[in-house]
């Protein structure tokens, strides 16, 4: 009897840290852990139902109708053209193969976008609540189930495209963390797929290789970004190439010189759509990024960023993030 016992304690000594690593990521086994995923899950249910209920009747956006005239034809060098500029294959390969083998029915498709959403909140919620504790992670989640500004990446299917992005993006910082070849894998995969899904993981790219240059074994790892980057240069190469038009997605020195500019502009949009100061009470509708109370947020945002770098004592995920 006391062998047995010891046998069930050895067996729980190595099982655990595999569920908890593997299975369980979102719990750590604490009371408040355990009532926010719970109510994560609950909240997700409650905006499948209502994203669904409110999307009746909705059909393809104008992306999508491109993507769906074209699908009949479309071969795989026809998969690899930019759309707006961008490197959208996963996208091409999906419709194509979604329309020729289920069909049109657009609930397919507001179902893909809608766990692509889901999956990042989630993924965004495992890697909060390892920094901030499960109720602030809680948050912002919420924010994003029930409240984004964007509708029409929650709501319609071209969503999918840019969510599928972030939510590798997601996967593969929270993959470096363990700093082991597994994860290191798991996040080469993951920003490869980013790649070619959306321009969007090419940021996720470049925090990961910080995160990756924080590290002792930084030479061995690099591989990691190392590939999916050669993948969208290649791309960008084989575009160039085929003398293929990205007008609308180009790289300039104009665009490149603008970027601190747009950086504040995002960041004055974001914080008014968290915040909800972004709404127009005198006609209705949404205010534009530099209106109401987001550039006066963003400010206040950068001076907190810099104080609290003047501080110092910042873990690498600090810059990853910045980054």
């Amino acid at each position: 009897m006391n062998a047995d016992k010891t046998s069930d304690w050895d067996l729980n000594d190595k099982v655990k840290p595999l569920l908890k690593r593997w299975v369980d990521p979102m719990v750590d086994g604490r009371a408040d852990s355990r009532i926010a995923v719970a109510l994560l899950g609950l909240a997700t249910l409650v905006s499948l139902f209502y994203c669904l209920w409110v999307t009746k009747g909705t059909t393809f956006s104008g992306d999508e109708l491109t993507w769906v005239a074209f699908s009949p034809g479309m071969d795989l060098k026809g998969a690899f053209e930019p759309h707006s500029g961008h490197l959208v294959l996963v996208s091409h390969l999906l419709y194509k193969l979604i329309l020729e083998t289920i069909g049109s029915n657009y609930l397919t498709f507001r179902l893909l976008t809608l766990f692509t959403v889901y999956l990042s909140v989630a993924l965004l919620f495992v890697y909060a609540r390892r920094r901030v504790g499960p109720w602030v992670a809680l948050a912002p989640c919420l924010v994003l189930l029930f409240f984004g500004s964007d509708a029409g990446h929650i709501l319609q299917g071209n969503g999918f495209t840019i969510m599928l992005a972030v939510a590798c993006g997601l996967l593969a910082l929270l993959a470096l963390e363990s700093e082991s070849r597994a994860g290191d894998i798991v996040a080469c995969l993951a920003l490869c797929l980013g790649v070619l899904t959306y321009t969007v993981a090419l940021p996720f790219v470049a925090g990961a290789a910080v995160a990756i240059l924080f590290t002792e074994q930084r030479w061995r790892r690099i591989w990691v970004v190392a590939v999916p980057i050669l993948i969208y240069v290649a791309w960008r190469g084989w575009v160039l190439t085929e003398g293929i038009d990205v007008s609308r997605g180009g790289i300039t020195p104009t665009y490149l010189a603008l970027l601190p500019a747009w950086t504040f502009q995002s960041l004055s949009g974001i914080l008014n759509a968290l915040s909800g100061l972004h709404y127009n009470f005198a006609s209705g509708g949404w205010l534009p990024p530099g209106a109401m109370a987001g550039p006066t947020m963003a400010l206040i945002f950068v001076v907190a960023i810099g104080w609290r770098i003047r501080l110092g004592g910042l873990s690498k995920w600090f810059w990853v993030a910045l980054v």
